[in-house]
Parts: structure tokens; sequence; C-alpha cells
């Protein structure tokens, strides 16, 4: 009516029979309604509005820890600009996983030669931190090294046998040791690589009572192998049991200075560093098993060991009422054990050091004078093997690299060659290359196979024959499979190239 919309409404009175009717503006009759929905719409918004600035806030926190860990990437590498954080650092992630899978396949594959240097410098005294550290490495290598008692023997060999026969005879004991099994009694075997003997660490659990049991036992069935199994028939010598794996240097130590007695016993024997026949301190007026260890000590650059055992030795000549011509006979004893050991290692005294030892004055000045030189022979013994070490990881490369061509090149080619146990060599050359030896003398043919494809136009079978190959066809599948081509193709290929480019 009159442009405008109305509602109507009718309600029937069911007494009166009357029906009442209503009639509105629509606007009217929906106004409640419309200011309604206008809230719910406002509310609506608003908590829109609120939502979305506390998404932001929460993101924004959220967001923190990624970007640190994405700045903390970017520090450490190259970050491609077109990458998003979240790439970066999934692919970062990835890059760690694969390092350290392949961390772990190297350590694995160097793990034997891992396990020798450990055992090797518990023997000598290594200079660890801590006894965590003994503990973080044996678990690393999964030694199971730890035990309530230790002492350290040493497997001499026949002698008047050849070097070939020795280093055979070494690496079957080596093998022997590390695989030897007693009840509550492990091995640990190491080579001596510049004597023909093998040494060894057991360690023992139990009480001190029956741990020295144990010990012989282990020793007796040691031998007993050793001749059964090998035909070989090894001196034993044995040093005292220890109860800290920090000591076994000291054990090590007994277990050399009872080898020096080896002349006196027949082949097969075991020599036990407390049983060796010693004379009478009384008579001597010093303990000369302390003399003896301090000979060992200096040979093998252990200057802790070698000082205490002068100590020792000292300490009881002050405690003994001697008289001054017999105390001045045992000083000089002293004195040319001493000069005679680090002479024969090759080291000489200054001289003006040799004229102060011999012209002591005092019992505490000449104890000084040694303990100088016993720490300066046992510091140069260290540094000279050092540098043999060196010397010689370099003359075995060299040999590799000048005889890679021979036809008969093997491990025990190289170990006689050396003086060393084929199955040191084998671990060295893993350990200093990342491959084993058939592997790195492979490489070495295929690189120089390479070299003369590119550089000559000999025939393939001639290349192939002078690096050391008689079966063509082998190397060539081997070369395929490395490679990606066989020899004739990459010598199309290459030399294609090198021909453009010049």
């Amino acid at each position: 009516m009159n442009n405008e919309d109305y509602s109507l409404a009718a309600v029937e009175s069911t007494i009166s029979q009357w029906k009442f009717v209503t009639i509105m503006e629509t606007d009217q009759f929906f106004e409640r309604l419309a200011n309604t929905r206008l809230l719910i719409i406002l509310l609506c918004i608003g908590v829109f509005i609120l939502g979305g600035v506390l998404a932001v806030i929460l993101a924004r926190r959220q967001y923190h820890p990624i970007r640190s860990l994405f700045n903390s990437v970017s520090r450490n590498k190259t970050v491609n600009a077109t990458i998003n954080e979240l790439e970066t650092i999934k692919r970062t992630v990835t890059s760690v996983f694969e390092d350290h899978e392949k961390l772990s396949e190297t350590v694995y594959k160097h793990q034997s030669f891992a396990r020798d240097q450990f055992i090797t410098k518990i023997l000598k005294g290594g200079d660890f931190n801590k006894e965590e550290e003994i503990t973080n490495y044996n678990n690393t290598l999964h030694l199971d090294i730890a035990g309530d008692y230790y002492a350290s023997l040493i497997l001499s060999l026949e002698s008047g046998r050849s070097s070939s026969k020795k280093l055979i005879e070494k690496e079957t004991i080596y093998e022997l040791v590390n695989s030897f099994r007693l009840d509550d009694v492990k091995a640990f075997g190491v080579d001596l690589l510049y004597v023909d003997a093998v040494a060894l660490i057991i360690k023992m659990d139990g009480d001190l009572a029956t741990v020295t049991q144990k010990r012989q036992n282990f020793v007796k069935r040691l031998r007993t192998e050793s001749k059964e199994k090998l035909r070989v028939k090894p001196i034993i010598s044995a040093g005292s049991i220890v109860d800290h794996i920090t000591l076994i240097n000291r054990s090590y130590i007994e277990a050399l200075a009872a080898l020096e007695y080896k002349y006196y016993y027949a082949q097969g024997s075991c020599i036990y560093f407390e049983e060796i026949e010693k004379e009478p301190t009384a008579s001597l007026g010093y303990p000369k098993e302390e003399l003896l260890k301090i000979v060992q000590s200096i040979k093998h650059g252990d200057t802790q060991v070698a000082q205490e055992s002068l100590t020792t030795i000292f300490d009881t000549m002050k405690h003994k009422e001697l008289s001054p011509s017999f105390l001045r006979a045992i000083s000089f004893e002293i004195i040319n054990t001493v000069i005679k050991t680090i002479t024969e290692v090759g080291i000489t005294p200054k001289h003006g050091q040799l004229e102060s030892v011999f012209d002591f004055q005092s019992i505490e000045g000449l104890y000084n004078e040694l303990y100088s030189i016993i720490d300066l022979a046992c510091d140069q013994v260290n540094s000279s093997k050092k540098s043999h070490n060196d010397q010689l990881r370099n003359n075995i490369i060299t040999y590799l690299d000048e005889h890679y061509h021979l036809y008969d090149l093997s491990l025990e080619k190289i170990a006689l060659e050396f003086q060393l146990s084929a199955s040191y060599v084998s671990r060295f050359i893993k350990e200093q290359t990342g491959y084993n030896f058939k592997q790195y003398v492979q490489n070495l043919r295929i690189e120089k196979v390479k070299e003369e494809l590119i550089a000559t136009d000999a025939p393939i079978k001639n290349i192939v024959v002078d690096v050391g190959y008689k079966d063509v066809a082998n190397f060539t599948r081997k070369f395929k499979g490395i490679v990606g081509m066989t020899p004739g193709k990459y010598r199309q290929l290459y030399s294609k190239q090198i021909s453009e480019e010049m």
C-alpha cells in the first residue's frame, strides 16, 4: 500500500470465533531481527579479526626456532636464495644423515686399525685425559675390555726361523689370540711391529685369589693351542696382575723385562715376572727388578714407569745402611745400565751431562741427573718412533705407486719387503687410503690405463698388460663397471675432447 511493503498476521479466538488481524510495515516487523543479524555479523567479523591477529602473533613466535635453525645452517654452508627455509633445513638434515652414514661406514672399515691403536696406546701408557675417555673408546670399538683385573703377556716367536716364516707365524698367532676365549678371561692382541712377538692384554673377572690361577690356566691353554693348531711354540712372558686399566703399561713393561730372560728357558716356556730368580736384595742394596723395568721403559719411551722405578731404587738405597764404597759401586752399576740402554736405542747424551753423572757428589744429585737423562731419552725415543712410523707409511704408499704393475704384487710381498705382517699391511693400507689392498691397486692401474688411453695410440691390450693385468677381457668388464664405458669408448670420447680444446 502506497508503495510500501506490509506484513500481515492473523489469529482466531476459539471462544468468540472472532479473527484478529494485525497489519504493519515489513521493516517495522523485522526491525529487531535485523538488529540481531547485524550484531551477529559484527561479532563474526570481530572474531575473525581477533583470530587473524592471534594467528599472526603465534606464527611469529613459532617461526623463531625455525629462523634460528635456518640462520645456524646459513652460517655453516652456502644457501640457495631461491629455496625457502624449510626446504633448506630439510636438505641440510638429509645431508647430515648421509654424512653420518658415510662416517659410520668409514669407522667400520677402519675399526680393526683403530682397535690396534687403542690397545697399543693402553700397553704403552697412553695419555688418556680421563678414565671416561677409555670407556668411550671401549664402547665405540665394542671391545668389552672392562674387567676386574688385567695382565699383559708377550708371545715371542721361535728363534732360528726365516723372516717369511716368522711373519706368517705372527699373523696366525695374532688371529688366534684375538679369537681365543676362556671362562672369565678375554684376550686382546696386537702385533708388535718391530720385534718377532705379539703382545696381549688379558682381562679377568673375579677376586685376586682366583685370577692368579685363571691367568696361569689361560697361559697353559694358549701355549697348548699354539702348539697343536699352529705348530708354533712361542715363549710367553707375563707381567704382574693389576687392578686398573690405566696400570696395564706397568704389567707390559714387566712382561718385556721377563722376556729378557728367555735365553735361560726352553722354547715354549712361560716366564712370570714375579717368579724371576732375583739376587737377594740385601746383597745388592737395591731391587734389581726395578732396574730391569727402567731398561725396558727407556726402550719403549715410557717416562712415567722409568722414573717411578728410579725413585723406588734410590728410596731403597737411602733407607739401607750401606758403606760409602758399596753405595758408590751400586751407583756406578745403575749409571752404566742407564747409559748403556740409551746408547742402544741410538741416543747419545751430551758430554756435559755424562760428566755431571759420573762426577756426582751426592745420591740426591745423581738421582736428579739420571731423572733428567731418562726424561730426555724417553722423549727422543717417542719422537724417533713417530718419525719412523711416518716414514714407514710414506714408504709403503710409494712402494705401491711404483710397483702396482707387477703381476705378483701381493700383501705377502709387501710384508716381506718391510718386515711386517701381512695383516698389519692390509689394515694400514685401508686406514691410509680408505680402500683395501686390491681396490687401491686396481684404482692405480685404472688411472694409469686412462692416462695411456688419452696420451698414446698404443693398443689397448698392450696398455692393460703393462699395468699388471693378464686377462684383458676381465679388465674391460671391470673398467666399464667403474668408469661407465669400455676402454675403447673412453679413448674415443676423451681424445676427441682434448683435440677440440686444442
